[in-house]
């Protein structure tokens, strides 16, 4: 078991340093695409909005919670009673 467990270990080496280099090159691109993103994001964070765009934000989000209430509410009224 002991010679297993030893080829098993040499095997698990062979097939994680071998790696091309095009493979390197690959993830290293990935890498670096990544840090990017990530501090562009990090960098600009969220757009600013005006306060007209964020008034019309908010109705439009006060009348779909209304709407979402009255529907589950409703839902609710049918559920109580079928149970």
């Amino acid at each position: 078991m002991k010679q297993f467990d030893s080829l098993i270990f040499f095997n698990f080496h062979l097939v994680f340093f071998s790696i091309t280099w095009r493979q390197f090159i690959v993830w290293m691109l990935n890498i670096a695409m990544c840090l990017a993103c990530l501090v562009k994001l990090l960098v600009h964070g969220e757009p600013i909005v005006h306060q007209s765009e964020m008034d019309e934000y908010y109705a439009c989000k006060k009348k779909a919670d209304q709407l979402m209430n009255k529907v589950c509410g409703k839902c609710d009224k049918v559920l109580s009673i079928i149970s």
